[in-house]
């Protein structure tokens, strides 16, 4: 249930959009197709920048609409560009290399996603769809980056370790010491997602949060019946059940205000970085602190990404160091 664990790189949020389709400017129209940065011996055209805003905005669970802001147009394209920038150099070392990432593991990593955002894949290919982008275009985006995450395993995966007494402390920060029992509880959210990462979109959201909450202690209906009706979970087709839980394994976000309710109890609402939360504790239990080595090996492939992402990042910045790197920054003031 954490999120925060995923790679920040691959694991982009997703987010579920509202019903109206907001049309993304034509990314498919004739474009005049101007040169907006040299990479090397290559080039990151106009053309380039338009196209690959869609799978960017959509890794990043941000509503079409953000473009129409012309500093926010102006931030995005830059970020693109960059990413591009980027994309070059890992694909110019991973070619040198032979290395290739397969549909398998593709598929996997998007299965992933689908299951963190709580996203079917019946609406996961419809988010995409509404932001104008086929599924095989978002396949071949995924591929890019995993791609850029092969490489520097390969290049730098024996550098990275994680001692058993960095996973030791951890455990003990999350779970306590063990063989201790720990609390446990069933757990039903209602989640109101935002349409983008705006002030107004986040207010809007939380408008719908206080609507709900007003509607729940008058007694207009179950928490479970809310949920299936507004939730823009799809743990809302389940009444907003998300399951049982010990301390240390949910989002450190909510975590606090779910293991202070007593059971049969709902809370206010909880912000976090994926929107706003309604929760409500089904049962309170005793359990004895239990797939300890399990959490272990967890807590070990969590503290080997988040190492492994800082390489990513030195890495990454090496590279465009010693590559010949020319931006046209006038080029890219007049995309629109």
């Amino acid at each position: 249930m954490n999120r925060r664990s995923a790679i920040p790189l691959v694991i982009g949020v997703l987010a579920v959009v509202g019903s109206a389709v907001i049309d993304l400017p034509n990314l498919r129209a004739e474009i005049v197709d101007q040169v907006v940065a040299r990479v090397n011996d290559g080039v990151v055209t106009e053309y380039d920048v338009k196209k690959a805003t869609t799978p960017f905005l959509v890794q990043r669970g941000m509503n079409p609409s953000v473009m129409e802001d012309p500093q926010r147009r102006a931030e995005i394209h830059k970020k693109v560009l960059d990413n591009l920038i980027e994309r070059k150099l890992i694909q110019a070392e991973a070619e040198a290399m032979n290395l290739t990432v397969p549909d398998q593991q593709v598929d996997q990593w998007l299965k992933m996603t689908r299951q963190r955002q709580q996203l079917s894949e019946q609406q996961f290919r419809s988010l995409l769809s509404r932001y104008g982008m086929s599924y095989d275009e978002y396949r071949e985006t995924v591929r890019q980056n995993l791609l850029k995450i092969r490489l520097v395993k390969v290049k730098m995966g024996n550098q990275i370790s994680v001692s058993q007494s960095e996973v030791d402390e951890r455990y003990r920060e999350r779970f306590g010491d063990e063989g201790t029992s720990s609390k446990a509880v069933v757990l039903r959210h209602i989640l109101f997602k935002p349409e983008d990462d705006t002030e107004q979109a986040r207010n809007s959201a939380r408008s719908r949060a206080e609507k709900v909450l007003a509607r729940l202690e008058q007694g207009e209906g179950s928490f479970k019946e809310l949920a299936k009706e507004h939730s823009d979970g799809s743990s809302g087709e389940r009444g907003g059940l998300l399951g049982t839980f010990q301390q240390g394994e949910l989002n450190p976000a909510f975590e606090e205000t779910a293991f202070n309710l007593e059971e049969g109890e709902h809370s206010g609402i909880v912000e976090t970085d994926f929107g706003f939360h309604l929760l409500k504790v089904d049962e309170v239990n005793q359990v004895r602190n239990g797939n300890v080595k399990k959490k272990k090996q967890q807590i070990r492939q969590r503290l080997r990404q988040q190492k492994l992402q800082n390489q990513l990042d030195s890495y990454v910045k090496k590279l465009r160091r010693d590559a010949f790197v020319e931006v046209k920054s006038d080029a890219l003031a007049n995309l629109d």
